[in-house]
């Protein structure tokens, strides 16, 4: 992003790239916390879920950790005219299109290896199938009797007390797995403008 160039001087002359990364990392990581639990406080009081407040931040803190890793992978991977539109892009695909909703999750399940492990990826399918659970678990009857007819048998989701902390380790190995991605692409992409030899240089010049 607007950082880019900046790194790549500095890299140039000498920075750590883990250092920076890691640096990067913490900052955001607060930042994320401190934005998902804003918008859990406001969503709370405009919804009124039938759960906790302190479990909607625990969700909405979870998505924003497993969803701000496209937006680093993006920035690394494209150049600063396209990296919103691409941005945009995975936010509708992972964060919407992917949800559960449509197509559902009892489609996916039909839907082969590749499409499962697209719906995977989405940290809109994990922390939507979340609050669905929760908030039905709380809901009397007959709406109880009604959404296990319709959103777990029809739909797929799975309405169980430990759905959302399975859901929510699901969202956190997520994010951690596109993070170390991110560092990868962090140090291997554009190594000539970081003043360092291309690994294709590396290779060509190594005795073996």
């Amino acid at each position: 992003g607007s950082t880019k160039f900046l790194y790549f001087r500095e890299r140039g002359w000498g920075l750590n790239a883990f250092a920076y990364y890691l640096s990067r990392m913490l900052v955001d990581i607060i930042l994320l916390c401190i934005k998902g639990g804003l918008f859990a406080f406001i969503y709370y009081d405009l919804s009124r879920p039938l759960f906790d407040r302190s479990e909607l931040t625990y969700i909405c803190v979870a998505v924003a950790y497993a969803a701000a890793p496209w937006g680093y992978i993006i920035s690394i991977t494209s150049n600063k005219q396209n990296a919103v539109i691409l941005t945009a892009c995975a936010s509708f695909v992972f964060g919407g299109l992917t949800a559960g909703v449509k197509p559902s999750l009892s489609d996916v399940e039909d839907g082969g290896p590749l499409v499962q492990a697209i719906f995977a990826m989405s940290f809109g399918r994990w922390g939507v199938e979340s609050i669905v659970s929760k908030w039905m678990i709380g809901a009397p009857e007959p709406y109880w009797t009604q959404a296990v007819e319709f959103l777990e048998k029809e739909q797929g989701f799975k309405l169980q007390d430990k759905t959302m902390n399975e859901n929510v380790i699901n969202l956190i190995i997520l994010g951690t797995v596109l993070r170390i991605i991110t560092y990868v692409l962090l140090v291997s992409v554009d190594r000539n403008k970081q003043n360092k030899e291309t690994y294709s240089t590396l290779i060509q010049s190594s005795p073996y």
